[in-house]
């Protein structure tokens, strides 16, 4: 009886220990990012292109489409390692 309560107290603090790391991970997803964090990202990002980042309110249902149809096009010769640049 006693591994059985053993188990679940292990169980108790695994499953706590996963919902703060998820709980951080969400906050850390929700803040915006930094100008500074946004141009470590790549050397071809610049400030006007933080700002529309920042200023857009994401893409409308036929710029998704678009975007899902083009990925769907580069997906085979990804596999072909052909580049596109």
């Amino acid at each position: 009886m006693m591994l059985v309560r053993e188990m679940a107290v292990i169980t108790w603090k695994k499953l706590r220990l996963e919902k703060l790391e998820h709980d951080y991970c969400t906050r850390q997803l929700a803040v915006q990012i930094t100008l500074e964090e946004f141009l470590s990202i790549d050397r071809r990002l610049t400030e006007e292109v933080y700002k529309f980042w920042i200023e857009s309110d994401g893409l409308s249902a036929k710029e998704a489409e678009m975007l899902s149809q083009t990925v769907k096009c580069i997906e085979p010769h990804r596999r072909l390692n052909v580049t596109t640049a």
